[in-house]
C-alpha cells in the first residue's frame, strides 16, 4: 500500500508541477505564436510540408506513400497509444500484447512477443532508430508531428525497415512564450494531465520546451473471476526537456532528455478453445478446473503486473556550409527497459505455469549527413553507426500440486523445476547512404539512392530446463556463445511526373533488408536475413483549388527469406518463409466540398501470400509439415480502410468542430495456418470526438472511441501446455471529456 500510495503522490506532485510550468505568467500570452510546426493538420487545408525522404517537401510533390499527422490532430482525436494511430493510416495494423508492439504494414510484420527480436516495421522517435518494440506510448508525449512511409525504406532507414517506417518527432522549441495544459477523464478511471511551455532563453538565441504527463486508469476493463483482482489499470509519468541554440542565422544545436515510466496489468491472454483431449489425457487435473473464455472475466492464478522505463538524450545539429549545402549530425543514448511479472501460461486458475520475463536495451547512435540543395539537385549522403547491447531473461516455472508435474509436449516436467532463457546479445551496425532527385526538365525528375550496411552480431545464451531460484541448467546449454555478420547493399531508382504545379505521378523500384539472428529458445538456432524487392507506381493530386487532395497507389512484393515467428513449447521460434509475394491497391482522399465541411477516407485492397513456405504447427502435431504456401500473411486483411466526417463552424467567440469516424476491416489470421480460430472475424466500428476552441486559449473537448465497443483481438498466441489458442484483447469501447488552455 505505501509504494502505491506515494505512486499516486508523485502523480499528483507531477500534475501540480506540469500546471504550474504550463501557466507561468506572461505580458504577452495571448499574442504568442503558436509553436513551430512541420507537418499542418489536415483539416486547414494548407500545405502539408514533411521530412519523411529526409528532406523538406511539400507531401503532395513527395514520391512515396506517406502519411503524416500533426500534433494539433492527435490531440483532438485523444490519441494516447500506437494502437490508435493505426485507424489514421492506410494498410496499417497496430497490436499491443504480451508488452510488445505488434506493427504490420502492408502485410508485413513479425509477431515475436519476446526481447531481443526486432520489428520488420522501423520505428524512429526524433530520428533515433527504437530497436526494441516495447510499448511505445512513451513516443505521444508532446508530439509535433508522426509520418508513416509505407514500403521499404532500404537507403534511407536502413536495418529493419523491410515493411516501412514510423517516425515520431517531439514538438520543437518556439521563438515565442507559448504552452498548453490538458486535462482529460474517462470511463475505466481515467484520468490524464499533459502541459508543455516553451520559448526563449535569451531572444532568437537559446530556447527551451519543458513537458510532461501523468495518465492513469484505475479501475480497468476486466476483473480476475479468480481473486477478484482488476485487470487493464495502467499508470504513466513522464517528461521531457529540450534546448535549442541558435548561435547564428546558419547554424542550430538541439540536445533533448526525456524519462518515461509505466505500470500496468493488461498483459493477460483468454483462452479461447479448450484443452486438447491428448494434453488434458497428459495433465488430468486440467479436467478439474473450470476455464474461463471470456476475456472481460479471465481466470488467473496471478494477477499479471507489467512495467517499463524509457529515458533517452539525444544532440542534433544542423549547419548551413553555403551554396546549397549543409551538414547534420545526431548523436544518441537510448535505454528501454521491461519487465512482466505472473503472465499465467495455461489461463487457468491452476498455478501451472506463471511466465517472467526482463528485458534491456540500451543502445547508442552515431549519424553524419552531408544534404544539398538546388534548382535541380537535392539529397543527402551519409554514415550511419549503431550499437545495441540488449539483455533478455525469460523463466517460466512449473507447479502443480494435485498433480507433482506438467506434461509439456510429452515431457513430464517436475514442480520445482522451470524452462528458462537467458541472453546477452551485442549487435554493431555500419552503413553508408546516399538517395537524391534530379530535375531533367521543370516537369520530369529522376531519383535514387543506395546504402551499403553491415551487421555484426554476438549473443552469450543460457538455454533449457533448469532448477527454480537458480539458473543452473539440468538440460539445455550454459553461457553458449555465437556470432553472425551478414552485409547488403541495397538500392532504389524512380522517375516522377509532374503535368502541372498540383499533380504528380511516379514509378520506383526500391529493395530493403533485415538481418538474421538467434532463437534464444534452442541453443544454436539461429535465422536468415530477410530481402524484399518491391514495385510501386502512385498518382497524387490536389484538385478542384485545393477541395479536393487525392493519393494513389499499387505496389508488387517480392519476399525472399521472410521471417516468421511461433510458439513452440512455450518459447517463440523465428523460422523463414523461402518466398512471399504481396499485390496491393491503397488510396488516401480529403474533400472539402464546403466552408468547414470536411469528408476524408482512405482503402486498402491487399493480396499478401506465402509463396513457398512449409512449417509445423505445435498445437495440431497430426498434421505433420504443412505445406502453407497460398496462405495469406498475418494480420493482413483483403479489405480495410476508414471514412471520416468533420464539420467546423464559429460559435460566438469560438469554434466549433464535430468529428465522425467508421473504421472497417475484413477478415484476418494471426498464424499462417489460416485456420478459423487463428482470425479475427471483419468488423466496423467507429469514433466520435467534439471540440470547442474560445479565442482566448480555452478548449473543451469529449471523446468516445470503439463506439460500438468491439472485442478486437490484438494477439492470438498458441500453448503447447494444452494444445490450444490463447488471445490478448484491445481495450473496450472508452470515452470522456477534457478540457485544456493554449497561448
Amino acid at each position: 500500500m505505501t509504494g502505491r500510495f506515494s505512486a499516486r503522490r508523485n502523480r499528483a506532485r507531477l500534475a501540480a508541477l506540469l500546471t504550474g510550468i504550463a501557466l507561468i505568467p506572461a505580458p504577452a500570452l495571448a499574442q504568442g505564436a503558436a509553436p513551430d510546426a512541420a507537418v499542418a493538420d489536415s483539416d486547414s487545408g494548407g500545405e502539408i510540408v514533411v521530412t519523411a525522404l529526409r528532406r523538406e517537401s511539400s507531401i503532395l510533390q513527395t514520391p512515396a506513400a506517406v502519411t503524416a499527422i500533426g500534433g494539433n490532430q492527435l490531440r483532438d482525436s485523444q490519441v494516447t497509444n500506437l494502437t490508435d494511430v493505426a485507424s489514421a493510416v492506410p494498410s496499417l495494423n497496430i497490436g499491443e500484447a504480451a508488452g510488445v508492439s505488434l506493427v504490420t504494414m502492408r502485410g508485413i510484420s513479425l509477431d515475436a512477443i519476446i526481447g531481443g527480436i526486432e520489428s520488420s516495421i522501423a520505428i524512429h522517435r526524433d530520428g533515433v532508430y527504437l530497436s526494441q518494440a516495447t510499448p511505445m506510448n512513451f513516443l505521444l508525449m508532446d508530439v509535433g508531428d508522426i509520418q508513416v512511409l509505407r514500403g521499404p525504406q532500404g537507403t534511407l532507414y536502413g536495418r529493419n525497415a523491410t515493411g516501412g517506417a514510423i517516425n515520431i518527432t517531439p514538438a520543437r522549441a518556439s521563438r515565442h512564450l507559448t504552452g498548453y495544459v490538458n486535462f482529460s477523464a474517462g470511463n475505466l478511471g481515467t484520468y490524464r494531465e499533459e502541459a508543455a511551455v516553451s520559448g526563449p532563453i535569451v531572444a532568437d538565441k537559446l530556447l527551451f520546451r519543458i513537458a510532461g504527463l501523468a495518465e492513469q486508469r484505475t479501475d480497468g476493463y476486466a476483473r480476475n473471476v479468480f481473486n477478484g483482482a482488476k485487470l487493464g489499470t495502467s499508470y504513466e509519468q513522464g517528461a521531457r526537456a529540450a534546448l535549442e541554440f541558435l548561435p547564428s542565422d546558419d547554424a542550430t544545436i538541439r540536445v533533448e532528455g526525456y524519462y518515461f515510466s509505466g505500470r500496468n496489468t493488461s498483459d493477460f491472454w483468454t483462452n479461447i478453445e479448450p484443452f486438447s483431449a491428448s494434453q488434458l489425457a497428459l495433465n488430468p487435473d486440467f479436467a478439474n478446473h473450470a476455464i474461463s473464455y471470456d476475456p472481460r472475466r479471465p481466470s488467473l492464478d496471478f494477477t499479471p503486473e507489467d512495467t517499463q522505463t524509457s529515458k533517452g538524450v539525444n544532440l542534433s545539429s544542423s549547419w548551413n556550409l553555403g551554396s546549397g549545402l549543409s551538414l547534420e549530425t545526431k548523436t544518441s543514448f537510448t535505454d528501454l527497459a521491461y519487465a512482466r511479472k505472473h503472465a499465467d501460461c495455461d489461463g487457468t486458475a491452476i498455478p501451472t505455469c506463471d511466465s517472467n520475463r526482463a528485458d534491456r536495451s540500451r543502445s547508442f547512435q552515431q549519424e553524419v549527413s552531408v544534404k544539398l540543395k538546388s534548382d535541380r539537385v537535392k539529397g543527402v549522403a551519409g554514415a550511419f553507426y549503431d550499437t545495441d547491447l540488449a539483455n533478455a531473461r525469460q523463466v517460466f516455472p512449473w507447479f502443480n500440486p494435485a498433480q507433482g508435474y506438467v506434461n509439456v509436449d510429452g515431457f513430464p516436467l517436475p514442480n520445482g523445476t522451470q524452462t528458462e532463457q537467458i541472453s546477452r546479445q551485442r549487435t554493431n551496425s555500419l552503413a553508408f547512404f546516399a538517395d537524391a532527385d534530379f530535375a531533367v526538365a521543370p516537369w520530369i525528375s529522376l531519383y535514387g539512392g543506395a546504402r551499403y550496411s553491415h551487421d555484426k552480431r554476438a549473443m552469450d545464451l543460457t538455454s533449457g530446463l533448469g532448477l527454480t531460484g537458480n539458473d543452473a541448467i539440468l538440460l539445455g546449454c550454459t553461457d553458449l556463445h555465437q556470432e553472425v555478420a551478414y552485409s547488403n547493399f541495397s538500392g532504389k531508382a524512380g522517375a516522377q511526373i509532374r503535368p502541372n504545379a498540383s499533380s504528380q505521378f511516379y514509378g520506383q523500384w526500391q529493395q530493403g533488408f533485415k538481418a538474421g539472428g538467434f532463437n534464444t529458445a534452442a541453443c544454436g538456432a539461429s535465422f536468415k536475413p530477410e530481402k524484399i524487392t518491391a514495385y510501386e507506381v502512385g498518382y497524387k493530386a490536389s484538385l478542384f483549388d485545393r477541395a479536393v487532395d487525392l493519393a494513389l497507389a499499387a505496389f508488387h512484393y517480392d519476399y525472399t527469406n521472410l521471417q516468421t515467428a511461433q510458439i513452440i513449447g512455450v518459447s517463440y521460434s523465428i523460422t523463414n518463409a523461402a518466398s512471399a509475394k504481396i499485390d496491393g491497391i491503397e488510396g488516401e482522399i480529403t474533400m472539402r466540398p464546403a466552408t468547414g465541411l470536411q469528408i476524408d477516407g482512405h482503402a486498402s485492397l491487399l493480396d499478401a501470400r506465402y509463396g513457398d513456405y512449409s512449417n509445423f504447427d505445435p498445437i495440431n502435431p497430426s498434421a505433420g509439415m504443412q505445406d502453407l504456401s497460398g496462405k495469406r500473411l498475418n494480420r493482413a486483411p483483403r479489405f480495410s480502410g476508414a471514412v471520416g466526417l468533420q464539420y467546423t463552424a464559429p460559435i460566438g467567440s469560438g469554434e466549433f468542430k464535430l468529428r465522425g469516424e467508421m473504421t472497417f476491416t475484413s477478415k484476418y489470421y494471426f498464424r499462417p495456418y489460416n485456420q478459423p480460430l487463428d482470425s479475427q472475424a471483419g468488423f466496423v466500428t467507429g469514433n466520435g470526438y467534439i471540440t470547442y476552441t474560445l479565442d482566448n486559449g480555452l478548449e473543451l473537448r469529449g471523446f468516445v472511441r470503439n463506439i460500438a465497443d468491439k472485442r478486437i483481438i490484438a494477439g492470438i498466441f498458441t500453448t503447447d501446455i494444452g494444445q490450444s489458442r490463447q488471445a490478448q484483447f484491445q481495450p473496450p469501447r472508452t470515452y470522456g471529456f477534457g478540457f485544456g488552455f493554449h497561448y
